[in-house]
């Protein structure tokens, strides 16, 4: 419990710097130090998890300082005596004898923030972690101006450092970060960049990245959460066990969330130009290249998702079961009753035997009432379609190595595999396409009415076939 506190509390210092976003621009004004005090106070109120203070204000003619606690919120039945570990912002404004005290857009204040790890987070780290962060060392630093034009920006950094935690032989490596943020009271837009980092446990687990890149933007709502694009990007993704590994060459992750006529919409893109995975419980190798899937969910009710979304900040552990019958399951049920559709607009990868392809849809049908507290409903009230289109090739191979799984010698296996691809397009399940360039294979998979077809068939004949 106590490492888990450790973590939240680190995790919190991106807190201050989502607050640029909130309450940076309101920072100039005629009354610097309140206006200081009621934007650390209104990004407070923002986040459940996390409680953010002044605890310390020297005002000045040409510049004031600050300093900002951030730490995790105490657990309802837990201690409220004993102080749960934190992080410390030193902050200096340099607002001189005259900016701050006109009016926006005319007032301009500088900022830097530097974040430490505070007395009892110190205390908690030493004996755990080699080196232990001192009073000194900086975790992360924030500085940017505001003003003029109603804006923010700046950048902010963290610097590169190696640390053990001998008790459970891990060792992190860590290159450090640089971003920058762009944000006013309506908008937010961050990227960062950082060169690599590894963590390691014993001498053969590792993780591994390099030329990490996240960028942002958001516009506010009237809910917790941001409309806007996330991306996450990497040079390289290298996983190592002794039970395999895996190497991912340039993936790609983002997200979006817009608002449509029907409700929210949330969509989902990732991508990479290649996956390798090797395994002793694997037969073959996994070589894939140009890989990408792209999906989203549309006709999501706002006012659910803003529920969802606050109970996931206040939250972020473990939802109590009443918090989950009061308030998720409603939130559920009203997603659920506005029919939301789910499509999957592009699946594919390329290997040796060529490019396999995906596409698919799933709603509810129009009249009928899905219950979440009565799955059944739910599942009656489905229309999914799943289109699969493959080589015949890799559809012979993928049988064939099925076979083998199966205790069969591959000379065996290889003759079934082609009369299995044989008897399968002879009785419909497979679905021969006229495209020029290789013969291929399509199927698609639909379930109505509760019933799975293939083809138009019932999939429990492709099943008997398959295991003939």
């Amino acid at each position: 419990m106590q490492k888990k506190k450790i973590i939240i509390g680190a995790a919190a210092t991106a807190v201050v710097l989502a607050g640029v976003h909130y309450g940076g621009a309101a920072v100039i004004g005629p009354e610097v130090e309140d206006r200081f005090r009621a934007e650390v106070q209104r990004l407070d109120d923002l986040d459940e998890r996390a409680d953010i203070r002044v605890t310390d204000y020297q005002p000045g003619r040409l510049h004031s300082t600050a300093e900002v606690t951030v730490r995790p919120d105490q657990p309802v039945g837990e201690d409220e005596d004993r102080p749960l570990p934190g992080v410390r912002f030193d902050v200096t404004l340099d607002h001189g004898p005259f900016l701050a005290r006109l009016p926006l857009p005319f007032g301009a204040v500088g900022f830097t923030a530097t974040a430490h790890a505070d007395d009892d987070l110190r205390r908690a780290l030493e004996g755990e972690i080699e080196p232990a962060p001192n009073a000194e060392t900086p975790l992360l630093t924030v500085s940017g101006r505001g003003g003029f034009t109603g804006t923010i920006s700046g950048d902010f950094r963290s610097e590169a450092f190696s640390a053990e935690a001998a008790a459970e032989e891990l060792a992190l490596e860590w290159g450090g970060m640089l971003g920058t943020f762009t944000a006013d009271r309506e908008t937010l837009a961050v990227t960062a960049r950082a060169p690599g980092g590894e963590l390691q446990q014993g001498t053969e687990n590792r993780v591994r990245f390099a030329d990490l890149r996240i960028e942002g933007d958001g516009t506010a709502t009237d809910g917790s959460y941001l409309l806007g694009r996330q991306s996450v990007s990497a040079g390289t993704l290298v996983f190592r066990a002794p039970e395999g590994k895996i190497d991912i060459d340039r993936p790609a992750l983002t997200s979006r969330l817009d608002r449509e006529e029907a409700g929210l919409r949330v969509g989902f893109e990732t991508q990479a130009a290649g996956l390798k995975l090797q395994g002793r419980d694997l037969a073959d190798p996994v070589d894939w290249e140009d890989i990408r899937l792209e999906a989203a969910l549309a006709g999501i009710d706002a006012d659910a998702y803003g529920e969802l979304a606050d109970v996931v900040q206040e939250y972020p552990a473990e939802v109590p079961e009443a918090v989950l019958r009061d308030r998720v399951l409603p939130a559920v049920q009203t997603i659920l009753t506005g029919h939301p559709r789910m499509t999957l607009d592009e699946a594919r990868a390329t290997n040796a035997e060529g490019t396999l392809k995906a596409d698919g849809e799933a709603s509810f049908r129009e009249g009928s009432r899905p219950d979440i507290n009565r799955p059944r409903t739910v599942v009656e009230a489905l229309d999914a379609r799943l289109t699969l289109d493959a080589p015949a090739a890799a559809v012979e191979a993928n049988l064939r190595r099925s076979l083998v799984s199966q205790g069969r010698s591959e000379e065996v296996a290889g003759r079934q595999a082609a009369m299995l691809v044989e008897a399968l397009a002879a009785d419909g399940y497979l679905e021969a396409v006229d495209e020029a360039e290789d013969d291929r294979y399509r199927s698609e998979v639909t379930f109505r009415g509760s019933q799975f077809l293939v083809n138009g068939k019932p999939a429990l004949g492709l099943m008997g076939a398959l295991m003939q």
